[in-house]
């Protein structure tokens, strides 16, 4: 990132960096002008130009600011991006960017009222930027706004899909008691990767796997010496409780049956069913599967 104040020219001061043509493009020029036939309605627009390019200049310091703010969020001294911020405010008020940046850095500072109040103002001014809407979303969600919370996340959603938005929609479902919401939008935010990608991953499992225990936790039936057991091995990232296991077998051409309850799970472990068969016994077909699983 550039910064003015580090002796680099910001994104804004670029615009004035200009090299004046020669005399010769500039003659030249003149008398291409005298061969036309322009009437005189020609405008040369100098002095609109001056005045835009006075306004720029004007305001060269907010962005000066902005940018500095952004390095100093990144850093982590938030204190000093807010007085960046407030700075570049007080400069060029206009601009929604400055407030949306302020709405962020309150939020890292856990200050969730006050980033709903710059995220406020920054919609006043822009309500087509989805970061805004997405901002005031999670702001609200941190207040308890759970209402207001959804609709600005939904309307972020419209704009832009983000897993951000979809994450914290989950979020609210699940606190809601929607299970079936809550899985959808989770598994919406898997699909992005990185930290929140993780996060939804997390909380779809955790809802999915009592449902679908097989899905995440494996096992695999063996009989040796007259014991009958299962290696179960949870694939997940999610420790579970308990789970139940049903073993199956033909013994002497009649079918058995048997469920036990294992757990703690969080890796593997051997699961003893508590049959021990006789040398003599015909033991066939056996199998055990994951009938239930408990967070």
């Amino acid at each position: 990132m550039e910064l003015a104040d580090s002796g680099q020219k910001s994104w804004l001061s670029g615009l004035f960096a200009t090299h004046p043509p020669s005399i010769e493009r500039v003659n030249a020029n003149r008398e291409r002008v005298g061969q036309l036939d322009l009437g005189s309605d020609l405008e040369v627009g100098e002095q609109r130009y001056s005045t835009h390019i006075a306004y720029l200049k004007s305001v060269e310091r907010a962005y000066q600011s902005f940018d500095r703010a952004l390095f100093l969020t990144d850093e982590d001294q938030l204190d000093s991006a807010l007085a960046a911020l407030t700075e570049a405010r007080r400069i060029e008020p206009g601009d929604a960017r400055f407030l949306g940046a302020m709405g962020a850095v309150y939020h890292k500072q856990r200050r969730f009222k006050d980033a709903n109040r710059a995220y406020n103002q920054a919609l006043a001014l822009d309500t087509s930027y989805y970061g805004y809407h997405l901002g005031r979303g999670l702001s609200n969600a941190r207040l308890g706004n759970d209402v207001a919370a959804r609709s600005d996340l939904n309307r972020s959603n419209e704009l832009l899909p983000t897993a951000a938005a979809m994450t914290e929609l989950g979020h609210l479902s699940l606190a809601a008691g929607q299970t079936t919401e809550a899985k959808q939008f989770y598994q919406t935010a898997m699909a992005a990767g990185g930290v929140l990608g993780q996060q939804a991953r997390a909380g779809f499992v955790k809802l999915d796997l009592p449902d679908n225990p097989s899905r995440y936790i494996s096992v695999d039936a063996q009989l040796r010496d007259g014991h009958l057991t299962a290696r179960v091995v949870n694939r997940s990232d999610v420790a579970v409780a308990t789970v139940n296991i049903r073993f199956s077998a033909s013994v002497n051409g009649k079918t058995a049956t048997r469920v036990i309850t294992v757990g703690p799970l969080s890796g593997s472990l051997v699961a003893n069913s508590g049959w021990r068969f006789a040398h003599t016994d015909n033991v066939e077909s056996v199998s055990a599967i994951i009938t239930h699983a408990q967070l």
